[in-house]
């Protein structure tokens, strides 16, 4: 991502290939070997161990002791082609849609910014937004409730006003999903589709917004 005083940022992300769950590795202005391979302990510190495999491109972020992380706990690390970036669809898709719905639509000034505006679109993605490989739930939503007639449904605005989220009134937050007693519903404006897959995996970038870069993926095959 290239800020508005011309710095460029490159963010790290994870993503669960099967529940479309998205994790945030961290942002830098110089990714090193060194800076990965702690992100990757860092994400495993947090992550189900029951992935297989880690998928990732050439970049030189991607180094020896990055696999290594994963190779420890048993997950088999596949580098994909140069130039082929649909063996990384996955994690293209979602730069993409974060692209479309975030932040080709706001100016950036610095790190602290784009860090804040990424937890809270990670949070959306993850709990509110409708994911049309997913059956239209979100990746953290475990049963979608339908609306019955006559309910109040409020707006809530989230990423500094960019993005809408739905829900019934009354409802509370509680284990990163909106929920109510009885139902629990949410969604955002400009629905985007997912690509869609089998297994449980996770898919990792690390890329500048701004222009093709270096994306690494995860996947459990079964």
């Amino acid at each position: 991502m290239d800020t508005v005083t011309l710095r460029r940022l490159h963010v790290l992300l994870f993503i669960e290939v099967g529940s479309r769950r998205v994790h945030s590795g961290g942002i830098t202005t110089n990714p090193t070997g060194a800076w990965s391979t702690q992100a990757a302990r860092n994400l495993l510190m947090r992550l189900d161990p029951s992935f297989r495999f880690v998928v990732h491109d050439g970049a030189g972020q991607c180094s020896g002791t990055f696999d290594t992380v994963f190779t420890a706990v048993r997950m088999t690390a596949i580098t994909t082609p140069p130039r082929a970036p649909k063996a990384n669809a996955f994690a293209e898709r979602w730069v993409r849609t974060v692209r479309h719905e975030l932040l080709g639509r706001t100016l950036v000034w610095n790190e602290r910014q784009l860090r804040g505006l990424l937890i809270e679109y990670i949070d959306h993605y993850n709990s509110c937004r409708p994911d049309r490989s997913l059956n239209q739930r979100a990746p953290n939503d475990q049963n979608i409730v339908e609306i019955e007639s006559g309910r109040t449904v409020q707006r809530h605005t989230t990423c500094g006003g960019l993005i809408n989220e739905y829900r019934t009134a009354h409802a509370r937050r509680a284990a990163n999903t909106w929920r109510s007693d009885s139902d629990e519903f949410s969604t955002p404006s400009g629905c985007r589709a997912g690509s869609s897959g089998d297994g449980d995996s996770v898919v990792v970038g690390n890329r500048p917004w701004s222009s093709l870069g270096e994306v690494a993926q995860i996947v459990d095959s079964g």
